[in-house]
């Protein structure tokens, strides 16, 4: 036993088994939404894509989860058009903060009387946001810098030039080339005075001027957004003969009392995508259509900004308010995290969410171990059958037990999420792991003919770690593909199957290899 104990592969083993218990303690284990419960959301890409591109995508908003520090969250693709994010867990703030995030896009825009100065794509950098109490009042301000490129500054310089008092409207996932259809009340209560604009300066070392223009909101909203107004709701239909083919997306800001669900059906039948806005209890027009247009504040232009001269540093601030500190913190971080993740490189939006019970999966975590102590059992019974030897059966179900705690562990480091694929990835690889086991006693064992007899037990070991090494990496090149290309469940289960292998070839079989030795020469 002592002899074993000093054996340099079975302290390795040892090491690996005893760091893996840390680990798991500390860590614990991420599991899926099969084992834990919680929420499934899909969300619908606008499009077909291709591969590189839903790999940029998945990647955006796993960034953009991650930055949120939400955890137990997995991102996966789901043909050529879907996205499958699995919320683990119940807790209905994560749930909310997650759907929040996805269904933003994040394309960040800001514009001066209508036209682009700055685009998400210039900002090189995102500054920590700052958040003070509000200078007017009650509530918090809050504000969030970022600088942006040298060339993008002198786009802004130009289309700054004579500007002064203008507000810069900042946008949000703007709803791009679509209509915009509402009544006729809520279009004139949309030319907004200088009282009803956020008044605050984009730069905040420079008092602001007096304003006495009325901005047009269909010149702020871009020239690609298209204001519809009206009386009657049987006029919608008429009204939008002349944007077929050009506009891609209807949004009705209505309810169906005042457009009846007919009316959306023709619009619908038309060929544009439709969508219904209502309005939310606290909000007033000018915030309902911000709301709809992503409009999140729009800061007056100073006029040394307005001069046409590009900064050297081009750095600038979106500013707004929020009713607590709590709710401002939560509001800049997001917007940090849109801003420095950029744009989806395509459109979605959340086709389906359905909620799993947490009871299912605890269920599925009793079976899981029924069946698991059940196949301990009967691999030590098949072992002694074979061997009739207790010194040869006992070291195998040990080295497979380690085997499960190493994988585990790995699992709580890189944080992998262990779900029913995963678990039948751990239980492949262990059943692979007690066939190499076999072949390793075999070999040791077997002493027919004379050629066998010549062999020492190290040669007929180093034989049997032949075998065992061709079969691993043959299982480990049919499953790298799987890996690789993210085919939904499977790569759950062909990452914990690669993982066992390299385990088992780096660490448990080698030690079971020269505990088998140090056995069998006595």
């Amino acid at each position: 036993m002592n002899k074993i104990l000093k054996n340099g592969r079975v302290l390795l083993l040892i090491t690996a088994v005893v760091l893996s218990i840390v680990t798991l303690y500390f860590n614990g284990i991420s599991t899926g939404l099969d084992l834990e419960g919680g929420t499934l959301v899909t969300l619908e890409l606008d499009k077909p894509v291709t591969a590189d591109v839903m790999e940029d995508t998945v990647t955006r908003l796993e960034l953009r989860l991650n930055r949120l520090g939400i955890s137990d969250v997995s991102v996966r693709p789901w043909g050529d058009s879907n996205i499958m994010v699995e919320v683990s867990g119940t807790s209905a703030e994560k749930e909310e903060s997650v759907i929040k995030i996805l269904q933003e896009q994040g394309v960040y825009e800001a514009r001066i009387d209508g036209q682009v100065a700055v685009k998400g794509s210039d900002i090189v950098r995102v500054d920590p946001p700052e958040v003070r109490q509000s200078s007017y009042g009650a509530g918090i301000e809050w504000n969030v810098p970022f600088t942006i490129t040298k060339e993008a500054g002198q786009v802004f310089a130009k289309v700054a030039k004579g500007k002064g008092g203008y507000p810069v409207d900042m946008f949000l996932d703007r709803p791009a080339n679509s209509v915009i259809i509402l009544n006729n009340a809520m279009y004139n209560s949309l030319i907004v005075p200088k009282s009803d604009l956020n008044i605050s300066s984009i730069d905040a070392n420079v008092s602001i001027p007096q304003i006495e223009n009325v901005f047009s909101i269909e010149r702020r909203v871009g020239e690609d957004i298209k204001i519809l107004k009206f009386t009657n709701s049987n006029e919608i239909p008429s009204l939008l003969k002349s944007y077929v083919g050009q506009k891609d997306k209807v949004i009705v800001l209505a309810s169906e009392e005042e457009v009846g669900r007919d009316i959306i059906n023709q619009i619908t039948a038309m060929g544009f995508k439709t969508e219904r806005e209502v309005r939310g209890e606290s909000e007033n027009d000018y915030a309902f259509f911000s709301r709809i247009v992503g409009l999140m504040n729009s800061p007056i232009l100073s006029e040394n900004l307005a001069t046409g001269e590009a900064s050297a540093t081009p750095s600038y601030v979106i500013q707004g308010t929020s009713a607590t500190a709590e709710e401002a913190n939560k509001e800049t971080s997001e917007l940090k995290i849109i801003l420095q993740s950029g744009a989806l490189p395509v459109a979605t939006k959340i086709a389906g969410k359905s909620f799993i019970s947490p009871t299912l999966g605890s269920e599925f975590i009793r079976q899981i171990l029924i069946a698991g102590a059940a196949a301990l059992i009967a691999v030590a019974a098949l072992v002694f059958i074979r061997y009739r030897k207790i010194f040869i059966s006992i070291p195998i179900i040990c080295i497979s037990f380690s085997e499960v705690l190493i994988i585990l562990g790995v699992a709580s480091v890189i944080h992998w999420t262990i779900d029913l694929a995963a678990m039948a990835g751990i239980i492949a690889s262990i059943g692979t792991g007690v066939d190499h086991q076999i072949v390793i006693t075999d070999e040791s064992l077997m002493e027919k003919g004379e050629k066998r007899r010549r062999k020492s037990i190290k040669k007929r070991v180093a034989q049997a770690f032949f075998i065992i090494f061709t079969s691993a990496f043959t299982t480990i090149g049919a499953m790298a593909p799987l890996a690789y290309l993210s085919l939904g469940m499977l790569r759950g289960f062909a990452v914990t199957t690669i993982i066992g292998l390299l385990i088992g070839i780096t660490i448990t079989r080698p030690a079971y290899g020269n505990i088998a030795k140090i056995i069998l020469k006595n």
